[in-house]
């Protein structure tokens, strides 16, 4: 990736349906209302100085008013592009690789794209993953009382990302792609799979190589039922992250309304979720933030697990990974 004294720049390659504001500011190039998808890639610069785990970000409380390059993960520019030359440019990237991979992120609730771009960016770079970095941004109001309003906006993106993950599969070069979704973002990312996999011929789905669900909040009777059916009978890897410390999913239960909660997902409370074909992870023991919800991408244990999960390590080799073994069935737990 290119880089300069003080920063490195790293490219994430976007689809989105939301809508193009009349903004050339990077922070509100794109808005919260639903639109027809479109294409286009974002250079983000990430200081030299970067800690593994940190979205670094401009403080008042430091007198940071405006981001620094230097100090700061920043979003340098947007780029936008119609649909063959958005395939185009990844099919050429993808033939520069020495392996073609990509990863496809999808962020969760309360994002807006700014912020979903940065995260990738952040990612890419934390992970060395050395193929393309592409995220999908749906219409997040990106505002942590928008609970309702999200839930809605995920449903509505569900028919676009499954195309989009079909294009990717199909026009983009790359013969392996792993999908990360984050908290709500899941809902509509295992629901895509789950359509894609049914529908798809066999050598488009085969080339998504692993679904990495962090902090899903994914009603478990529906995920159970409804989606991981079609996603096992394809043979696609999933790996669960989950944690009973994760606050932003006991929330969410008040955006749910009143009456009975049914279980996330993305807790390991009553219990963690387990089924044949899923690698369920609780990583509850290692992660020490307030919110418990982001330690996918901020917890130095997490990412690095990440990183030779990618690699293809199995479970059982990855570095401090203990296996649990319960009558409902084993999982796996960070050792404290």
């Amino acid at each position: 990736m290119p880089t300069s004294d003080v920063a490195a720049t790293v490219r994430v390659y976007f689809g989105t349906d939301r809508n193009r504001t009349a903004s050339s500011d990077p922070r509100t190039y794109y808005g919260h209302e639903r639109a027809a998808v479109s294409y286009g890639y974002s250079d983000v610069t990430v200081p030299r100085a970067h800690a593994v785990g940190r979205l670094e970000t401009p403080s008042v409380l430091k007198f940071e008013f405006s981001p620094n390059p230097a100090k700061h993960i920043v979003v340098a520019s947007i780029t936008s592009m119609g649909s063959d030359d958005f395939f185009g440019q990844l099919r050429a990237e993808s033939g520069r690789l020495s392996e073609r991979q990509a990863f496809v992120f999808v962020h969760g609730y309360a994002n807006d794209f700014h912020e979903a771009t940065r995260r990738a960016a952040q990612m890419k770079y934390d992970l060395n993953f050395p193929g393309l970095a592409i995220i999908y941004s749906w219409p997040s109001v990106g505002s942590e009382s928008a609970y309702g309003l999200d839930a809605d906006s995920i449903e509505w993106s569900t028919d676009n990302l499954r195309q989009f993950l079909r294009d990717i599969a199909e026009r983009s070069g790359a013969e392996e792609i792993f999908l990360i979704g984050h908290s709500m973002g899941t809902r509509g990312l295992a629901a895509a799979v789950a359509g894609l996999t049914t529908n798809a011929p066999r050598e488009i789905s085969a080339r998504y190589r692993q679904l990495i669900l962090a902090a899903p909040d994914i009603d478990r009777d529906i995920f159970k039922d409804r989606i991981f059916p079609a996603i096992k009978a394809a043979g696609m890897n999933v790996t669960l992250y989950a944690s009973d410390r994760d606050k932003a999913l006991d929330l969410s239960k008040i955006g749910r309304g009143p009456g009975r909660a049914f279980p996330r997902l993305g807790t390991t409370s009553p219990s963690p979720f387990v089924a044949e074909g899923i690698s369920t992870i609780d990583a509850g023991p290692v992660d020490t933030s307030f919110w418990g919800h982001r330690y996918y991408a901020e917890n130095r244990s997490i990412i690095s697990d990440i990183y030779y999960l990618i690699r293809g390590v199995p479970v059982l080799n990855r570095f401090g990974i203990e296996q649990i073994k319960d009558p409902g069935g084993g999982y796996w737990r960070f050792k404290q």
